[in-house]
């Protein structure tokens, strides 16, 4: 059974980073959660990141 959640060891935060830098290029998505931090959240962690990403997003875009 394949878990649900990171497992961080070296192959696989050697993939996550390969994952990191096409993320960056991509200029209209917005990555959140665990899969954009390859860490595990419990759920009140992940939307307070989500809040975080989405305010940083608006903020540059928008010059707020």
């Amino acid at each position: 059974m394949e878990p649900y959640y990171p497992v961080n060891d070296e192959s696989n935060n050697k993939l996550y980073l390969q994952y990191r830098e096409l993320a960056d290029q991509e200029k209209h998505i917005l990555f959140g959660g665990r899969l954009a931090d390859y860490k595990y959240y419990d759920m009140h962690q992940v939307i307070a990141s989500a809040r975080v990403r989405v305010r940083q997003f608006i903020e540059t875009k928008y010059a707020v």
